[in-house]
């Protein structure tokens, strides 16, 4: 089984971006924040960029692998 860090390197490899809600009902990840941290210590170029929902107003991060 992978584990949460894994799985979240996994989804952002895939789609590039990732926020807590995907974490949370597609991986089935609660506390995301610190396998991100973990994966920005071992090099992975993760960004964060706050963003605000058009629909509900609710405040929100939006995560992204850039690569070069």
């Amino acid at each position: 089984m992978k584990t949460q860090k894994e799985r979240i390197l996994d989804y952002l490899l895939k789609h590039k971006k990732i926020t807590g809600l995907d974490c949370v009902s597609k991986l089935g990840i609660l506390e995301y924040r610190h396998p991100i941290m973990q994966l920005r210590r071992e090099g992975y170029n993760i960004t964060g960029e706050m963003k605000k929902n058009k629909i509900t107003g609710n405040v929100y991060k939006l995560y992204r692998l850039e690569t070069t």
